[in-house]
């Protein structure tokens, strides 16, 4: 982050030491007028109990600016209410259908079959590498 603007070659290089600048010096940084980045988790939980104050809708798209500036253009609400961006109502009626499926209980229980694709997959990547590699056997 330099002199208060946020450039996105800085969160695409390394993101961290972005976050932890926002979080020291802008914890809320402002895009626009309406426009708004919040950075600590406390003031994101604070946020997010505020409903009639704040919205989680996505209504805003990121982009780069010419001088390599983080900008936020307004999309005029164009898209979908999913879960993780809808306001309530909507927000709490999806989380009553998901609820169950994300309990801690159900995630455990795809556990053997998440690690047993993942083990698959990167067998794949690793035989697919093996044998282009000049000296490894396929």
């Amino acid at each position: 982050m330099t002199a208060g603007r946020l450039r996105s070659l800085d969160l695409w290089l390394d993101p961290y030491p972005t976050f932890a600048a926002l979080r020291q010096e802008a914890p809320v940084h402002q895009f626009d007028e309406r426009a708004f980045m919040v950075s600590t988790w406390h003031l994101v939980a604070e946020a997010a109990n505020r409903t009639d104050d704040f919205s989680n809708h996505f209504r805003y798209s990121l982009f780069t600016d010419r001088d390599g500036t983080l900008r936020a253009m307004e999309t005029g609400g164009a898209g979908p209410d999913v879960f993780a961006g809808a306001d309530p109502p909507v927000h709490t009626a999806h989380r009553r259908i998901f609820l169950g499926d994300l309990a801690q209980r159900n995630i455990d229980l795809l556990e053997p079959y998440v690690v047993g694709l993942t083990d698959d997959l990167l067998d794949e990547v690793l035989d697919a590498e093996r044998g282009r590699v000049p000296g490894r056997g396929v």
